[in-house]
């Protein structure tokens, strides 16, 4: 059974009775008397057929035309998918390449310095990397694979030794958190790896403490972490361990942003098994107070922050596996999100979401990949209509 699979089997397993309780004390806890702002409506889903099982999707200008590109990770065909920007919302048709055995997720980053972007494959069963090389117009070179360790799951970018090239940080299914220093010509020397806690399943690259260096935050999903964890960037390519914060729910992914409009990033923690997700203020100094709990749908798998109906501030677009939807929470500024969410309807069990400006109207747009199926789905954003909004009971 593939990682998603599992996934899939253990969310909803977890659902019945505990689920809907949850899910109304979050509600209560998040409406206020007042309107919410009408969220902007997003156009009916177009599909665009990719490999098997597609269970992460990123965006980027891959050829250089000043447009978005897509690329997702089909899990059940152990490929990539990509499929260049038209500008106006629309893609021209997949382009696929052959991968490791069960790719997880991917990045895209520039790893040689040419200023061509690059793109960095997981292949979560594979226990490799992926890498593939881009040159002129979007083109990119076969892919190499690279061992790097048992089951990595997933990976972000950036400088973590200020040397000027790009490393990588990857989070293993079993316990390990890997860094590898990049030479600058597409090759990596493996650092030593840490141990993060039982069964890491995500990773965030940002600034927490302000200090201009990049620290690392990881989801421990295991049973016996159950938590989220810092470690702080000391520039040089050390992370110190900073505090854990115990969630009780299994996190499997983190989101990073400025939900409360003080300056200081705030994580946002989807929890597997109880289909809720948690809010974690940042202090600015790299740790964090727990927040408000508040739920979206059904099986909450990823997320992605920006704002998506113009009004400044930051909301979140949620993709949940088991009620096939995308819920959109729009933020109020203060950390918390009104109710009920705006839920719009993707294809079968939607695993990752992503956000950009695919049609060049400067509102952000939606990517959804549909694990249960072979699609992508991309969401428009419409015009603000204004119009009454509905207050939740």
């Amino acid at each position: 059974m593939s990682e998603p699979s599992r996934l899939l089997d253990r969310l909803s397993k977890a659902r019945p009775f505990w689920w809907n309780l949850f899910f109304l004390m979050a509600v209560s806890g998040c409406t206020q008397e007042s309107h919410p702002p009408l969220p902007r409506p997003f156009s009916p889903d177009a599909q665009y057929r990719v490999g098997p099982n597609p269970s992460f999707v990123a965006l980027g200008d891959l050829n250089g035309d000043g447009l978005l590109d897509m690329v997702s990770v089909n899990s059940g065909g152990d490929s990539i998918s990509i499929l260049f920007g038209n500008g106006d919302g629309s893609f021209k048709d997949p382009i696929a390449f052959q991968v490791g055995r069960q790719p997880r997720s991917l990045v895209i980053t520039d790893l040689n310095g040419d200023a061509k972007p690059d793109i960095v494959v997981v292949n979560n069963d594979g226990d490799s990397l992926s890498l593939l090389m881009g040159g002129e117009k979007g083109a990119f070179l076969p892919p190499v694979e690279v061992p790097i360790g048992r089951s990595p799951f997933y990976a972000v970018a950036g400088d973590f030794n200020g040397d000027g090239k790009i490393d990588l940080a990857l989070v293993l299914r079993f316990d390990l958190l890997q860094l590898l220093w990049g030479r600058g010509d597409g090759s990596f020397d493996k650092g030593e790896p840490i141990d993060p806690g039982d069964t890491p399943t995500w990773i965030v690259a940002e600034d927490f403490n302000g200090d201009k260096k990049i620290d690392l935050a990881v989801a421990n999903n295991g049973p016996m972490s159950d938590n989220f964890v810092m470690f702080l960037g000391d520039g040089r390519g050390h992370f110190r361990p900073g505090e854990k914060y115990p969630t009780r729910m299994r996190p499997f992914f983190l989101t990073a942003a400025d939900f409360n409009r003080d300056g200081k990033l705030d994580i946002v923690v989807g929890n597997s098994t109880r289909n809720t997700l948690s809010m974690f203020f940042g202090r600015g100094d790299g740790t964090f107070k727990k927040g408000p709990e508040f739920g979206a749908e059904g099986g909450p798998v990823s997320a992605v922050a920006a704002d998506f109906n113009g009004d400044g501030l930051i909301d979140l677009a949620v993709a949940n596996n088991l009620s096939n939807e995308v819920s959109l929470l729009m933020g109020k500024g203060d950390g918390t999100f009104y109710y009920p969410p705006t839920n719009m309807k993707t294809g079968l069990s939607p695993f990752s979401v992503a956000a950009g400006d695919l049609n060049r109207d400067g509102k952000m747009d939606l990517v959804v990949a549909n694990n249960g199926s072979s699609m992508l789905s991309v969401l428009l954003s419409k015009p603000l209509e204004r119009s009454a909004a509905k207050v939740p009971d």
